[in-house]
């Protein structure tokens, strides 16, 4: 009992000397008194530091080019895939990297922009995961035709409502569709993570949905010429017929979804035909000097698609 006595004491004496305030003197009705020799006053008393609130590690995993992704956006969701870049345009110090992006199995009625794609790491700002880094082109741009190739971008890939910049609505009924996203860097940058902000990327603290590692050239690509020949397809490729500078040709040997075939020269009446391995939708898509100027869908049980093109 005696020693819970002398706690309480000791207890009541630390409260009382602390509201006294900085002076170390209690005060009483005939005026103050010293505290005394050794007393443990408020100025005497130390607290420690709040710790600091840990940094919350994002939860992302980076995935691989062409894994997809669902994307819960909106009113809805799809399945999201970034593919390896498909070119490099230049000038000066900036660069313009096309970035292949794939949708598909939309539910209801999400949302997507351009504009909530980025790339890191990158030193300044302005462009990457910090801003929007995106650069929507006209179709015959040459920055657009030297960075994505032959793919369309990405307003064209994916039609909807408002805007490529503000969102777009996507339709439920969309087939599996790719278009191309153009991102702008500096020269000095060397990113390698292409990843997607579905509330759109405002600042520092946005916390990418997904992400995937890629490789961007370390030079510029080359303007493109002659006649390209494109061909994609949900269900594969059956055989595909093209015309070259020398006649027809025809390939029966093909292998994945996607089929392109690069002829140097302008082919004067460029025609491809494709038919499909099975079902789902099949496209070509015919470029001269890099600009595309034909293109065509067919869907359906083994069907067949043509391109044609008068130079």
């Amino acid at each position: 009992m005696r020693r819970i006595a002398l706690v309480v004491m000791a207890a009541a004496g630390v409260a009382l000397l602390a509201a006294c305030g900085d002076s170390g003197k209690v005060a009483n009705a005939g005026g103050t008194v010293a505290a005394p020799a050794g007393a443990v006053t408020p100025g005497d008393v130390t607290y420690a530091p709040e710790a600091p609130t840990p940094p919350t590690a994002s939860a992302i995993p980076t995935s691989a080019p062409g894994q997809s992704v669902t994307i819960e956006a909106g009113d809805g969701s799809f399945d999201l895939s970034v593919g390896t870049p498909t070119g490099v345009a230049s000038l000066n110090s900036n660069r313009w990297v096309g970035i292949p992006v794939t949708i598909q199995n939309v539910v209801g009625a999400p949302t997507v922009s351009a504009s909530y794609f980025g790339i890191s790491p990158v030193a300044a700002p302005e462009f990457g995961n910090v801003d929007t880094g995106v650069t929507i082109f006209a179709p015959d741009d040459a920055i657009a035709r030297i960075a994505c190739g032959s793919l369309p971008l990405f307003h064209a890939a994916f039609p909807g409502s408002p805007g490529a910049i503000t969102g777009q609505i996507l339709d439920s009924a969309m087939p599996k569709s790719t278009g191309c996203v153009i991102i702008s860097y500096d020269a000095s940058d060397k990113p390698d993570t292409v990843s997607y902000f579905k509330d759109g990327i405002y600042d520092d603290e946005t916390t990418p949905v997904a992400s995937w590692t890629v490789t961007v050239p370390t030079k510029a690509t080359p303007k493109p010429t002659g006649t390209t020949y494109t061909v994609t397809s949900d269900g594969g490729i059956s055989v595909i017929s093209y015309a070259t500078v020398q006649g027809q040709a025809q390939d029966t040997a093909v292998t994945g979804t996607t089929w392109t075939k690069a002829i140097p020269q302008d082919v004067q009446s460029a025609v491809v035909v494709a038919q499909n391995a099975g079902g789902g939708t099949i496209s070509c898509t015919i470029s001269e000097d890099g600009k595309e100027v034909a293109r065509q869908s067919s869907n359906g049980q083994y069907a067949v698609v043509t391109c044609s093109h008068a130079g």
